[in-house]
């Protein structure tokens, strides 16, 4: 076991990667701060620095969050009834109302990643919200757990992309790149490899 971050954390509860891999995001929900870092796989985080600190008009803590395909973070605010969109530089350009005191956390879905789910928890909450983003908004498929190849571009940022369909070796359904020859179902999406 390696110690990644060596300050006190009071209670971590949101991390998020652009879809580049080379910035985490990182939520500390009692001090109302997300803090973003540089990532590189071989040194790891560095150069941490605050972007965004919830003003004390606002009720409630920064929970769960994911990035877009733009990099932006979408956070729940837990005890606001809200979830905000933060650019890379730490300021708020959408905000996304619920009707319960406390969304949990968010992420994208649907067949094109065009929908934000929201979960929520009581007293008045523990239900599941989706929300239709704008047409420019758009999420990022979540990496199959053990894959370590990178998304490919053809999908990337691209809501209407094709895999090429003389290419055997992309899943026609959600253009994800088979992990090997022999696969047989698409570790995405489940369907069966055409032949």
């Amino acid at each position: 076991m390696t110690e990644v971050l060596d300050y006190k954390i009071r209670v971590s509860n949101a991390c998020a990667f652009t879809p580049e891999g080379t910035t985490m995001f990182f939520t500390d929900s009692p001090t109302r701060r997300i803090f973003v870092f540089d990532y590189d796989a071989h040194s790891g985080l560095t150069n941490r620095r605050l972007l965004y600190e919830l003003p004390s008009s606002v009720p409630g803590f920064p929970d769960g969050a994911q990035c877009d395909c733009a990099g932006c973070l979408w956070v729940a605010i837990s005890g606001a009834s809200r979830v905000i969109r933060l650019t890379r530089e730490g300021r708020v350009d959408m905000v996304v109302e619920v009707p319960v005191k406390s969304p949990t956390s968010v992420t994208f879905g649907g067949v094109d990643l065009d929908t934000l789910f929201i979960t929520t928890r009581g007293p008045d909450g523990g239900q599941l919200f989706a929300v239709k983003m704008p047409h420019d908004i758009v999420g990022v498929p979540e990496v199959p757990f053990a894959d370590y190849k990178p998304i490919p571009n053809h999908i990337m940022c691209n809501k209407n992309a094709v895999a090429p369909e003389s290419n055997t070796h992309f899943c026609k359904q959600c253009g994800m790149e088979f992990s090997s020859l022999q696969s047989r179902f698409c570790s995405m999406c489940g369907v069966a490899r055409a032949c």
